[in-house]
């Protein structure tokens, strides 16, 4: 780990190695809670941090199914804070952690509510980071007008398949367009490429996008 900080990926390299029983897209919710900025680095405090959690969530997960039912929610709790917690808290953590609804709460969820009670940390949606990753393929935190032309094409790709070939030509030249457009509104500092700030822009406003080309 270093003195004080490690790389994230050098974090997901030990991971895949030592838990290859882990979903990979509950890992990267925890890789996004140990750095939900996505600077690339996690300060060994933070670290330790998730990881006692990790510990104490393995420790009474005892059907390894990665979800907490209300008991085991209880004994969780305990654990973590070394008192046995009231059981009206209890149910109303149930109720606030539980976000998909799902009457347990799964390891990814528990840990992002106990690393970020408040709420105040806003986790990026992890499918847009994914979309942003596969398309940065050189892995240098950009997206070139080229890689972006790519992208606004698979984005319209459904609209696309319903098209007949003349209409399927002309989409794709007000696609070619849109993407221009968009690439210049998003590179903020002229620098010829999108990181990943800017990227997120672009995910925020692409539905708006896909309507008008419809």
């Amino acid at each position: 780990m270093g003195d004080k900080y490690a790389k994230v990926s050098d974090i997901k390299a030990v991971f895949i190695k030592a838990l290859p029983q882990f979903d990979k897209d509950m890992l990267e919710k925890v890789y996004i809670i140990m750095d939900p900025l996505y600077t690339g680095l996690v300060d060994e405090k933070t670290y330790r941090d998730v990881m006692k959690i990790w510990s104490c969530f393995s420790a009474v997960d005892v059907n390894d199914d990665n979800e907490l039912d209300a008991d085991e929610l209880k004994t969780l709790i305990w654990v973590v804070e070394g008192k046995e917690p009231d059981p009206r808290r209890i149910k109303k953590l149930l109720l606030l952690i539980d976000s998909d609804g799902g009457g347990t709460i799964d390891r990814a969820e528990f840990m992002e509510y106990m690393m970020n009670p408040s709420g105040d940390i806003k986790y990026q949606n992890l499918e847009v980071k994914k979309y942003f990753d596969k398309y940065d393929i050189d892995g240098n935190g950009t997206i070139e007008i080229d890689e972006f032309r790519i992208i606004m094409i698979n984005t319209f790709k459904t609209i696309l398949a319903e098209k007949t070939e003349t209409g399927k030509a002309e989409a794709i030249e007000l696609i070619a367009v849109l993407a221009n457009e968009l690439f210049r509104e998003l590179d903020k500092d002229g620098g010829g490429a999108i990181d990943w700030e800017e990227f997120k822009v672009f995910a925020a406003i692409s539905s708006e996008k896909i309507d008008s080309i419809k």
